[in-house]
């Protein structure tokens, strides 16, 4: 059956024009057509109904979703093993923005235990109703990456010792995406931020303006299929 697209609902078409076909091929039989017409016009405008009636329901939940997320307060964060950005915010206010930052020199259990103590530490701060992170994306001889997945990890285990099983990850384009334009740059994001959040400056350091990126990101509603 051959399916019309028109603003989102389905209307289809295809009965009415089979029974045409039919009724031209068998012109004695033609006194049938009209009730069959109506028929299935009135089945089509039942279904029509429906459809309708689907669709408005799919569009106030979708409505009901965003009026939450711009009551939530979202905590943003960018992993890294270094350096970890983070950004609070709740509707069009930007609450916290920071960085975590872990000793170069000290041992690999020892920055990582200070990231799930820090991480956790910041939620008891700004009670987050959602986390969003950032997917780390890595260049073909990025010599860092294992150190910061194993940051990452650690940091979805404290933010699921808190309280938030349930994290948002965004991919690094979505983000750009969401406050500026998809290759943005660091300073076309930290722009993008003061601006949104009515900011007097842009935020200092780049990986705190990541932060709130993020988060305002997962505000519009952007999500990573990431199982």
């Amino acid at each position: 059956m051959s399916v019309d697209k028109i603003t989102g609902f389905e209307v289809s078409r295809s009965p009415i024009t089979r029974y045409r076909k039919t009724f031209t091929a068998f012109p004695n039989r033609r006194i049938c057509f009209e009730s069959v017409v109506k028929k299935v016009t009135k089945k089509a405008a039942q279904t029509s109904k429906s459809l309708i009636t689907i669709v408005m329901s799919s569009t106030i939940a979708r409505m009901t979703i965003s009026l939450d997320l711009n009551n939530c307060v979202i905590l943003g964060i960018d992993p890294a093993i270094a350096t970890i950005g983070f950004g609070v915010i709740r509707g069009s206010e930007a609450l916290e923005y920071g960085v975590i930052k872990t000793p170069a020199k000290s041992p690999m259990y020892d920055r990582l235990s200070q990231i799930h103590t820090d991480i956790k530490a910041l939620c008891d701060m700004v009670k987050p109703d959602i986390a969003a992170v950032e997917m780390p994306f890595f260049g073909r001889d990025n010599t860092n990456a294992g150190k910061v997945l194993r940051a990452l990890g650690v940091i979805e285990l404290a933010l699921g010792d808190w309280g938030l099983s349930e994290i948002t990850f965004l991919h690094q384009s979505q983000v750009k995406a969401a406050v500026a334009q998809y290759g943005a740059s660091k300073n076309d994001i930290k722009q993008a931020v003061m601006h949104i959040f009515g900011l007097p400056k842009p935020p200092s350091p780049d990986d705190s303006a990541d932060g709130l990126a993020i988060a305002y990101a997962a505000q519009c509603g952007a999500r990573a299929n990431v199982a």
